[in-house]
């Protein structure tokens, strides 16, 4: 039984079945049209309208779609927890003011599709999976924080400076690449447990101002730098090579196998200090090992012609301090225009065997006999015996 109350009311005190088509609405319009209303669909589930949604929502447990909001400034607030058993789609921005949790199981996927955005971070309890490109932070001064490990299987890209405070460590396998195309800035210092590859052309700069470098070339390495300064042992296994009057200062170095200079033949290398060979120095066929600033003398193996150790000494000659022993012969250059000795400085004693004189006009030899000395005319192989009178004491 029901009855109408002041107008505005109706009481139903027993049961009472509409047919399932039939629409309990208020308001002047009817059917599909009331602005507020309820319904069952051809599922048999309740459907209701409100001023607020402005469409037909599933009421019930289960929901296969629901549509909150029709408009872009529609807000739809949710007091307690929501929980969508199938995920949620928002085709429009969506904001959360407060803490949000996104899945209940460690084996939960949360996937988004398009832009999520979080001004007061993501705390991620487990671990997160992105398949597609992440974009951490939109502006210059935002900061991402990761407490945790953070793993990029297809890389990291950073549009911007990337700083970390504490230990950070880049790949987990040994055969790990770890790629940075931009500049990378350790402040504390750089650990590499394993390989260290910088491309050919690329440079490894050192300093605030990146004037010291290491670039890669080829088979080469190059390191431009003003000075290097190595405290401890530089060991070279291979080619140690100096270009363009670079200079090495060091207390005591020691190279260890074949070490080659300069590779031009402008090249100059100098030592300010004490070099020492212990297993001796090779100065290639026809090369000048110089001495002076100019320089002034050098001596040289001279293979292509002569095939003879050549010293060259400056205007003023060459001098030798100390006794000069020699195992072959000493030949002047030229014939009869080299003296031995001179007018001022003469040698104290000449120590000889027979002695052989020649000139433009004579041809001579003096032989000592054991009671005589003996002169041979080399022109006409006359003897003449040199008639010596003896000195009484």
């Amino acid at each position: 039984m029901g009855y109408m109350y002041n107008d505005s009311a109706i009481f139903i005190t027993g049961s009472c079945a509409l047919s399932q088509s039939a629409y309990v609405s208020w308001g002047s319009a009817t059917g599909s049209g009331t602005s507020v209303g309820f319904f069952q669909n051809n599922n048999g589930t309740l459907m209701f309208k409100d001023h607020t949604s402005g469409s037909w929502t599933e009421l019930g447990n289960t929901r296969d779609n629901t549509q909150l909001g029709d408009a872009a400034a529609d807000i739809v607030t949710a007091n307690g927890q929501l929980t969508a058993s199938q995920g949620i789609s928002a085709t429009l921005n969506s904001k959360f003011d407060e803490n949000v949790i996104l899945g209940s199981a460690a084996d939960d996927i949360i996937t988004v599709n398009g832009q999520l955005t979080a001004s007061q971070g993501i705390s991620a309890t487990l671990n997160s999976k992105f398949d597609a490109n992440v974009t951490l932070g939109n502006a210059a001064a935002d900061v991402i924080t990761a407490t945790g490990q953070l793993t990029a299987s297809q890389g990291i890209s950073a549009a911007l400076n990337s700083k970390f405070d504490e230990n950070v460590i880049l790949g987990s396998a040994a055969d790990d690449i770890i790629t940075v195309n931009g500049q990378l800035t350790a402040s504390q210092g750089a650990l590499f447990n394993n390989d260290v590859r910088v491309t050919d052309g690329n440079k490894l700069y050192f300093g605030t101002t990146g004037t010291g470098h290491i670039t890669g070339s080829g088979n080469g390495l190059v390191v431009n730098a003003d000075f290097v300064d190595v405290s401890g042992s530089l060991h070279v296994s291979g080619t140690l090579s100096a270009y363009k009057f670079e200079t090495i200062t060091h207390n005591s170095t020691t190279y260890q196998g074949s070490n080659i200079f300069g590779n031009d033949a402008l090249d100059v290398t100098t030592v300010t200090s004490q070099l020492t060979a212990s297993q001796g120095v090779l100065i290639a066929d026809d090369k000048k090992l110089y001495f002076g600033d100019l320089p002034d003398a050098s001596i040289e193996y001279d293979e292509d012609d002569t095939n003879r150790l050549s010293i060259s000494g400056s205007a003023a000659g060459a001098q030798i301090l100390g006794d000069l022993h020699i195992s072959g012969h000493l030949t002047p250059t030229s014939d009869n225009a080299k003296d031995l000795g001179s007018s001022s400085n003469r040698w104290a004693n000449v120590y000889t065997a027979d002695l052989h004189l020649k000139n433009d006009r004579g041809d001579w030899t003096i032989v000592e006999e054991e009671d005589y000395l003996c002169v041979v005319n080399n022109k006409t192989n006359k003897r003449y015996k040199m008639m010596l009178e003896e000195i009484q004491d």
